[in-house]
C-alpha cells in the first residue's frame, strides 16, 4: 500500500451475526464505477494477510510471541512502501525530499554531544539510552540501505520503537538550543519516531485484544461497490450556473441579498471573472468529480441498513476526513471520523441514487446555511481570509478506530472509600472541535482542521492499557481528558491553534473558523444516568479528597469529570450489548475510582513516585503526542496537570 492522494482508502467495522465474524468495509476515493478496483484489491490483500495471523491467536501464551510476529510481519509486508516513505528512504510525491532518519539521528546525536553533562541534568539517563538507541537505528537503517529485505525492514522499525520507549524524546531535544539542532529537524525526527513506531504498537495491541475476543481472530474484507448508477453523471450541456443567482437564492428569506459588487472587490474580482471561474469549476467538478472513499462507506450502510442489525459507527481513513466528507457525516448523524483537516475539494460529488435523494437534499440544506455563514464573516472581517494548507495525515490512539465487542450493563454510582483493587477496564472516546471554511456549488474555501465531532463512542478496551493524546494551544488553560484509557485535549474557544503530529513534524495546526456542528440525526437516544447522590447529566466536579466509585450493571453513560478548575477528564465504559456473553466480562470487573487527592496525599504519590518510579505518573501539561501507559501493579494510573493529581484505578465492586 502506498500514499497514493488518488485513491485514498476508507473503512469501517461492522459485526456479522450470522457468521460470528467482523467484517471490514472497505472503500477507495472513485470517479467511475470501475475506477481504483486494483488499488482496493491490493489493499485487500494485505488486510487478508494480517487477518490470517490474527486467526492463529489462541488464549494460550507459549507461542504468542511468535503469533505477534507473523501479525507484525503482515502489517510491514502491507504498509512497506509507506513505511519506506516515513523513514525518507524514498521521497513523497507531493512534497521536497526530507532529511533520511540515518540524518536526522546523526544530526541529534552530533548535538547532544556538544552540551555539557550539566545542562542534560536529570534528563542524563534519557540521554544515554537515547544515545545508545539511535547508535542502533542508525547501524539497522545502514544495514537496510545495503540489502533491502522485508526482515531488516522489520528490524528497523522494531528499532524505532524501542528508541521511543525511552520516552520524553520530546523533552531531551528541547534542551538542545535552536542554534545547534534546527526546530524543524527536532520535529521531524520525533515525528518520524513517533508514526514508524506505530506499527510494532499496531501489531502488540491487536494480538493482545485477538487473545481476548473471539470475533478479532474471524475478521474478513468486504470491498464496497455502490450500484454504476450511483457513479452517473450530469449532463452540462447547455448548463450555465451563475454564481451571482446562486448566491441571491441561497441568500433568499434568510438575510438581506448581498451586494455582489462588494463582495467581489473583498475577494479582489470582478463579478464577471467570478461567474466565469463558478461556471468553469461547477462543470469541471460534474466531469471529473470523486466520491470520497468516506461517502461510499455511508451510502453503503445505507443501502443494506436492513441487514446491519450493528451497524458500523467509525469511520476510518488513511488521510482525515475533507471539510464537506466531515461536514456530510455530521449531517448524517449515524457515523463519526476521528479528525478532519478541514480542506474543501471542488472536485467532491456525492453519488447517484434516487432511494437516498433525502440525504443529497438535507446536505444542500447545510451548505447553504455554511455558504451564508461563510459570507457573514467575509463581510465583518472585511477581507478574504486565506488558510494555510492544512496537515491531512495525523497519529491518532490505536483504540480510535476499533468497534465495540463487550457486553455491558447499566451503571450504579456510589460515593465513599475504597482501595485500589483489580476489575474491568475503562475506555471511551472524545474530542475537540476543528475549523473550516464555506463553499458549495463547485466554489468557495475552507480551511482549518481539527478533531471531529463530539459524539459518544465506544471501543474495545485492553483494559491494561491507558491511552492519553494530548493537544495544546496558545493561551490554553484546561486540558480534557477521554479514554480508550484516557485521551486528553486541550479545550479553546471556537478560534482554535493545536499542536498536531503530523508527516511534516510537529506544527501549529490553526483555524480561524468552526464547521457548523450539526445536530445528529436519526440517532440512538442516550439514557441519562440517575444515581443517588449524582445529577442526571454525564458531568461531574470532582471534590479534592473525594473518591467517586462506580459500577456497571445496565448501561453506562460517558461522564465528564473537572478537577482544579483547569483539567477535564472524560470517561467512558467502552462496552456494548450483545447477544454474545461467552467473553463477557464479570460483574466484578465492571468498575473504576476516580479521586482529585488532597494536597498531601499528592505530594506523597510524587514523592513516591520519584524515589522508585513505582507509579504510573502522566504529566498531562508535557503531552505533545499520544503514548500508552500500562497500570501500575495495584491497577492504578495519575494524571497530574496544573498542581492537580487525579487518580484513576480499577475497583472490583463485589
Amino acid at each position: 500500500m502506498k500514499d497514493d492522494p488518488k485513491y485514498i482508502p476508507a473503512l469501517c467495522v461492522k459485526e456479522d451475526d450470522d457468521s460470528m465474524s467482523l467484517n471490514v468495509l472497505l472503500a477507495v476515493n472513485k470517479s467511475n464505477w470501475e475506477d481504483g478496483n486494483e488499488v482496493l484489491l491490493k489493499v485487500k490483500e494485505g488486510f487478508e494477510g494480517i487477518f490470517a495471523a490474527l486467526s492463529e491467536v489462541s488464549h494460550v501464551k507459549e507461542n504468542a510471541r511468535e503469533i505477534e510476529d507473523r501479525i507484525f510481519t503482515a502489517i510491514i509486508s502491507m504498509c512497506s512502501l509507506r513505511i519506506l516513505c516515513r523513514l525518507r528512504f524514498v521521497a513523497n510525491n507531493r512534497k521536497k525530499p526530507k532529511q533520511a532518519i540515518k540524518s536526522v539521528l546523526g544530526e541529534a546525536l552530533s548535538s547532544l554531544q556538544q552540551l555539557p553533562i550539566k545542562r542534560l541534568g536529570h534528563q542524563l539517563p534519557v540521554a544515554e539510552s537515547f544515545i545508545k538507541e539511535a547508535k542502533n537505528v542508525i547501524k539497522l537503517a545502514d544495514a537496510y540501505a545495503k540489502y533491502q529485505t522485508q526482515g531488516r525492514l522489520k528490524d528497523l522499525v522494531a528499532g524505532v520503537h524501542h528508541m521511543k520507549q525511552i520516552g520524553k524524546l520530546q523533552d531531551l531535544l528541547d534542551i538542545i538550543p535552536n542554534k545547534i539542532m534546527d526546530p524543524s529537524v527536532k520535529q521531524n525526527l520525533v515525528n518520524i519516531v513517533t508514526k514508524v513506531s506505530r506499527y510494532w504498537e499496531a501489531a502488540h495491541f491487536l494480538h493482545r485484544v485477538a487473545r481476548r475476543h473471539n470475533l478479532i481472530r474471524n475478521m474478513k474484507v468486504v470491498l464496497v461497490n455502490l450500484p454504476k448508477e450511483a457513479f452517473q453523471r450530469a449532463a452540462i450541456d447547455n448548463y450555465s450556473r451563475k454564481l451571482t443567482s446562486t448566491l441571491a437564492r441561497i441568500s433568499e428569506g434568510h438575510q438581506r441579498r448581498p451586494n455582489i459588487d462588494h463582495l467581489c472587490r473583498l475577494i479582489k474580482t470582478t463579478e464577471r471573472q467570478a461567474d466565469d471561474q463558478f461556471a468553469a469549476q461547477t462543470k469541471k467538478t460534474l466531469r471529473e468529480g470523486k466520491i470520497h472513499a468516506e461517502i461510499q462507506l455511508i451510502y453503503y450502510c445505507e443501502l443494506h441498513a436492513s441487514r446491519l442489525l450493528l451497524p458500523p459507527r467509525i469511520i476510518c481513513s488513511s488521510k482525515d476526513a475533507c471539510f464537506l466528507c466531515n461536514a456530510f457525516i455530521l449531517m448524517h448523524g449515524k457515523m463519526h471520523m476521528p479528525r478532519y483537516h478541514g480542506r474543501l475539494y471542488p472536485g467532491w460529488r456525492l453519488p447517484q441514487i434516487p432511494y437516498l435523494k433525502d440525504l443529497e437534499q438535507r446536505f444542500n440544506v447545510v451548505l447553504d446555511n455554511q455558504i451564508r455563514d461563510s459570507l457573514k464573516v467575509l463581510l465583518v472581517r472585511n477581507s478574504r481570509t486565506v488558510y494555510p494548507d492544512p496537515n491531512e495525515s495525523t497519529l491518532l490512539t490505536l483504540a480510535a478506530s476499533t468497534s465495540t465487542l463487550r457486553t455491558v450493563g447499566a451503571l450504579s454510582e456510589v460515593t465513599g472509600r475504597g482501595g485500589r483493587g483489580g476489575g474491568g477496564g475503562g475506555g471511551g472516546g472524545g474530542g475537540g472541535g476543528g475549523g473550516g471554511g464555506g463553499g458549495g456549488g463547485g466554489g468557495g474555501g475552507g480551511g482549518g482542521g481539527g478533531g471531529g465531532q463530539r459524539l459518544v463512542h465506544h471501543g474495545i478496551i485492553d483494559e491494561e492499557l491507558v491511552e492519553v493524546n494530548h493537544v495544546g494551544a496558545p493561551n490554553q488553560q484546561a486540558s480534557s481528558v477521554s479514554s480508550e484509557g484516557i485521551r486528553t485535549a486541550s479545550l479553546d474557544s471556537e478560534l482554535e491553534a493545536g499542536i498536531v503530529v503530523t508527516d511534516d513534524g510537529i506544527e501549529a495546526d490553526a483555524s480561524n473558523q468552526h464547521t457548523s456542528q450539526l445536530p445528529p440525526q436519526n440517532t440512538q437516544s442516550q439514557r441519562s444516568l440517575s444515581s443517588q447522590g449524582t445529577t442526571t447529566d454525564a458531568n461531574c466536579k470532582l471534590l479534592q479528597g473525594k473518591l467517586l466509585l462506580h459500577s456497571a450493571a445496565v448501561e453506562f453513560e460517558p461522564r465528564l469529570y473537572t478537577a482544579a478548575k483547569s483539567l477535564e477528564i472524560h470517561l467512558e465504559y467502552a462496552i456494548t450489548p450483545t447477544p454474545r456473553s461467552a467473553e463477557s466480562t464479570s460483574s466484578e470487573d465492571l468498575g473504576y475510582g476516580i479521586e482529585w487527592l488532597s494536597a498531601e496525599e499528592a505530594r506523597e504519590v510524587l514523592k513516591e513516585h520519584k524515589a522508585a518510579a513505582a507509579s504510573v505518573i502522566i504529566d498531562v501539561d508535557t503531552l505533545q503526542d499520544e503514548t500508552t501507559h500500562e497500570l501500575d501493579e495495584q491497577n492504578c494510573v495519575f494524571l497530574k496537570a496544573h498542581g492537580a493529581v487525579v487518580k484513576i484505578f480499577r475497583q472490583p465492586l463485589r
